[in-house]
């Protein structure tokens, strides 16, 4: 992402892949992208160092970047929760297939507290497809400033002095984005905050609010012939939750943007034509096991 061939070669792939950007570039109006960075590693210390990284895509690009003990669910989730007190909850939330955001659990057809949290506080996740970084781009070009201005730059003692230079860096990409004039109106945003005061209620780890209007998960996933059983029948697949599912094989190598409403058990499987348009081309029946509209 930081040369002209990278570029180039994602550019004409993406295209070539029929990657649904103009489909991406109109869902949601308040867009962020989470990812995990690390470990990295301070000289005489064995033990990695970890990073939270949030970039807001639209309708500001704000970024910010935070250390943490360690990549799992309860630290993202503790990050974010503090976000979202003083920045907009997202609708659309864009992060990568790390099992700590929800997405895979020891069962088919599973989700994890990660991902109930997300769904409960109304925001709609959108998955990358996997080994597929550049997905969640701009994310990924915040963490190529985050390395080369900072982790690249300066020399770190220890944990506290870290946390004392990434406050120094934030306040500084913050006065970038404010500089070049991106970003909008807080008192716009003011009604799509957290309360000051706020706590995650202990069921949003458990069901989903009976009152959701349309909870959704996304998936970009590229169809792919590479199991024997996808050989044999000469079809590509997708995974989705844990479940093979077989598309015609002119659709191998191309990318497919799968939308599952969980209120109707519905997975649609979608590509994006050459006038960005969506065309569902499979409808399939899935019912996520341990998801319950009770709380």
């Amino acid at each position: 992402m930081t040369t002209g061939e990278d570029r180039k070669r994602t550019d004409d792939g993406s295209e070539y892949m029929n990657y649904p950007q103009r489909t991406l570039d109109k869902l949601g109006t308040v867009v962020e992208g989470i990812d995990f960075i690390g470990p990295r590693y301070i000289e005489d210390q064995s033990e990695g160092v970890h990073f939270l990284a949030r970039k807001y895509i639209r309708p500001y690009q704000y970024g910010l970047m935070t250390r943490i003990e360690g990549q799992t669910t309860d630290e993202a989730l503790e990050v974010l929760v503090e976000d979202w007190q003083d920045h907009p909850l997202p609708e659309v939330l864009r992060l990568d297939n790390d099992p700590s955001f929800g997405l895979y659990s020891r069962h088919d057809r599973h989700i994890g507290r990660f991902l109930k949290v997300i769904l409960n506080l109304g925001i709609t996740p959108m998955y990358s497809a996997r080994s597929q970084p550049w997905n969640n781009g701009n994310t990924e070009g915040y963490n190529s400033v985050f390395a080369r201005k900072f982790w690249e730059k300066l020399n770190f003692s220890d944990e506290e002095e870290i946390d004392t230079e990434i406050k120094k860096f934030n306040l500084e990409y913050e006065k970038y984005n404010d500089l070049i004039g991106n970003n909008i109106d807080p008192e716009e945003v003011e009604d799509h905050t957290l309360p000051e005061d706020f706590t995650l209620p202990q069921n949003y780890e458990e069901d989903l609010q009976a009152n959701l209007d349309d909870p959704t998960i996304y998936w970009l996933r590229i169809v792919r012939n590479n199991t024997e059983k996808a050989k044999k029948k000469d079809k590509g697949t997708i995974d989705i939750l844990g479940e093979e599912i077989e598309l015609p094989k002119p659709y191998v190598n191309q990318f497919t943007l799968n939308k599952l409403r969980l209120k109707d058990d519905k997975l649609s499987v979608m590509v994006e034509d050459d006038e960005g348009k969506l065309e569902t081309i499979k409808q399939v029946k899935m019912e996520v096991e341990n998801v319950d509209f009770d709380c």
